[in-house]
């Protein structure tokens, strides 16, 4: 049974009170700061649906979304306390707490479609998730939300670098804002929220976001243009109470963590596809896009990875064990990203790129066009060797008919 509110929660023992199930059922309740608009919150709707049906009604999962059990915040300290079973949480929100949750919004390192689809179950994964289980919470899945950012502006577009010169912009953190500074913006860390009334007011000149969230948070009625730039990557990832999950039967672990990996796979191609259908949105309703070239991308890149990277290494002593089980995803290494490359992992990345060589851009079997491929990443979950390709459509769970996502979904994504 997956409960919905669509007034704000006053009080969790009075909400938990209402949901109680009518017979003997495991309660599982997730909180969650989307909107039901967003793609994730509507992932998430199936995923429930999933876990109930894997587990034959064993557990009872409620939904509790738009911070109205808890706000994005107290989601970490709720779960560890067990005064909530599970919640979700965007990747950067964890800041100086856990710094190393920020590595895949470094510019340009974490933007390739093959890295995305490898991360759960990876190396760079299971860091992370030991991470997270040190902070008193067991991971169970990894939902990829965006890697489509959009720089809008209203007075003139953002495409080269020195556009940007004494822009005050809207920032992210203080890791990714260090690459913005280094262009010569004025970053302002703000929630996307506040982001609307921010341009509209002219506190700042341009927004930082992802495709989908300007358009269901009306940029476009305050900005004229936007470049669409494959920027970061971002995730929202569901964590548990590790007490509480232990002691669930090993069906009820199973159930759960089986719909964790096959929501893990659907959220891939329905974000890529939310992300398509808000470009063209935006479009139609007369915002002027600049899609970033392949050379514009690398010219940015090579202005605002150094500076980040330099911040991310310096924020963590496991930063670099971290960059190194990244690149052993492979996919593309270029600027900073090859410079804090180990050599070991460079020449193997290289050596298994080998029998591909020409598949990609450059086709330099020693890595050097910054293309590199790995022989398959060591993690908790084994994946065959990896080979490029479209993303498999997704498909409601338990059926074998691809899903309209644009029709299902929309576009409704909110970029925190």
């Amino acid at each position: 049974m997956t409960i919905r509110f669509t007034a704000p929660v006053l009080g969790l023992g009075l909400a938990f009170a209402i949901a109680a199930p009518a017979q003997a059922q495991t309660t599982f309740r997730i909180s969650h700061q989307l909107p039901p608009s967003h793609h994730i919150s509507q992932l998430l709707e199936r995923f429930a649906e999933d876990v109930e049906a894997r587990s034959n009604g064993a557990l009872d999962v409620q939904i509790f979304g738009a911070s109205q059990a808890f706000s994005p915040e107290q989601h970490h300290p709720a779960v560890a306390r067990g005064d909530i079973e599970g919640a979700i949480s965007v990747n950067f929100q964890w800041g100086n707490t856990i710094p190393e949750m920020n590595v895949v919004t470094i510019p340009y390192f974490f933007t390739d479609l093959d890295r995305i689809e490898k991360f759960p179950g990876s190396e760079a994964a299971a860091m992370l998730e030991d991470k997270l289980l040190q902070r008193g919470v067991r991971n169970v899945a990894w939902f990829y939300t965006t890697r489509q950012s959009i720089f809008t502006s209203s007075n003139r577009p953002l495409v080269e670098l020195s556009d940007f010169e004494g822009v005050k912009i809207r920032g992210l953190n203080r890791l990714v804002d260090e690459g913005l500074v280094a262009v010569g913006a004025a970053p302002a860390a703000m929630p996307g929220s506040e982001v609307y009334q921010a341009l509209q007011t002219g506190v700042i000149d341009a927004g930082l976001t992802d495709v989908s969230a300007a358009y269901s948070r009306r940029f476009y009625e305050v900005q004229q243009y936007g470049t669409v730039a494959p920027f970061f990557t971002v995730y929202f990832h569901l964590y548990v109470n590790p007490a509480w999950f232990d002691g669930l039967d090993e069906a009820s672990r199973n159930a759960i963590l089986e719909a964790a990996a096959e929501a893990e796979r659907a959220a891939i191609p329905l974000t890529e596809e939310t992300a398509d259908a808000a470009i063209e949105q935006l479009r139609s309703v007369g915002m002027q896009l600049h899609i970033q070239s392949e050379e514009e991308a690398a010219a940015f890149e090579a202005a605002m990875q150094p500076p980040v990277m330099d911040a991310f290494l310096a924020s963590s002593p496991d930063a670099q064990a971290l960059i190194d089980a990244v690149e052993n995803l492979c996919g593309r290494a270029t600027g900073a990203t090859r410079r804090v490359l180990r050599t070991e992992t460079r020449r193997r990345c290289a050596a298994a790129f080998l029998p591909l060589r020409g598949r990609w851009p450059g086709g330099a079997a020693d890595g050097s066009d910054g293309v590199i491929r790995a022989e398959g990443a060591k993690g908790r979950r084994p994946r065959a060797p990896y080979v490029r390709r479209r993303p498999t459509p997704l498909r409601p769970f338990g059926s074998k008919d691809p899903i309209r996502l644009r029709t299902l979904f929309g576009s409704g994504a909110t970029f925190p």
